[in-house]
């Protein structure tokens, strides 16, 4: 069983894994930040949910339905820790710091939208769980598009039977492994990424386990191969694992 929903928000910003201080974007949520998103609607605790939600035992995959651009903003964040809340600080004026960030946002849409697909391989308690929240649009906390001040909504849960067939055109991002396969037209604007694609806990320390290259196409259109593959089909659409 496959289940599906749409997420949406005004703008969004995932950061690179490989940088503390970096203000760029990827164009979509990594693996991570999408298995974050779902821990979030089931109400689960920070960082306890690598291993249920690794790649062994969830299958995840992400569509881009709206075109994508980015733009530099800056935000400008302020002290707001007791200390520095103080009269004598206030008299002295709140510190802010200025900070340039690459946002995410629609090009002739109202918001960003994004399709989440998911497999669960061996937990239909937490399956049906999920099912149940995206049905009644009753999430423990709410979804964000990379960074808090970035809320997002969701929509459109649907479940799926899984169906395999082959073809030569992905609507999802594509794994490295195909890279071979893409078909690169002058007129197509593909773009790789390397992603985390699981995390381990190992104590209190968070660990990256396994990552990835990603291919995607930012203006929402599906990426034709070279040739036909096995993929998944869902409904009218085909896509490929992030694995």
């Amino acid at each position: 069983m496959l289940i599906s929903f749409e997420i949406k928000g005004k703008f969004a910003h995932f950061r690179p894994f490989y940088t503390n201080a970096s203000s760029l974007s990827y164009y979509f949520p990594p693996r991570t930040t999408i298995i974050g998103i779902i821990a979030g609607i089931l109400g689960m605790e920070r960082d306890s949910y690598y291993e249920i939600f690794s790649s062994e035992n969830l299958d995840v995959s992400i569509e881009i339905l709206t075109p994508i651009k980015k733009s530099i903003f800056t935000i400008k964040y302020y002290r707001t820790k007791e200390a520095d809340l103080s009269i004598e600080r206030f008299l002295r004026g709140v510190e802010d710091y200025p900070t340039s960030i690459e946002v995410l946002m629609p090009i002739n849409h109202d918001f960003i939208s994004y399709r989440i697909y998911l497999k669960f391989k061996n937990n239909s308690k937490i399956e049906e769980e999920l099912w149940k929240i995206l049905e009644s649009n009753k999430v423990k906390y709410a979804p964000y598009l990379g960074i808090s001040e970035f809320l997002a909504f969701i929509e459109n849960p649907k479940k799926f039977e899984e169906k395999q067939e082959e073809t030569n055109i992905i609507h999802s991002v594509i794994p490295y492994d195909y890279y071979d396969y893409v078909l690169n037209n002058d007129n197509d604007f593909l773009i790789l990424d390397k992603m985390v694609v699981d995390f381990i806990r190992e104590g209190n320390i968070r660990k990256i386990k396994k990552t990835n290259d990603f291919i995607v196409n930012p203006l929402a259109k599906p990426i034709k191969l070279k040739q036909k593959i096995l993929a998944i089909k869902v409904e009218d659409k085909f896509i490929l694992w992030m694995r």
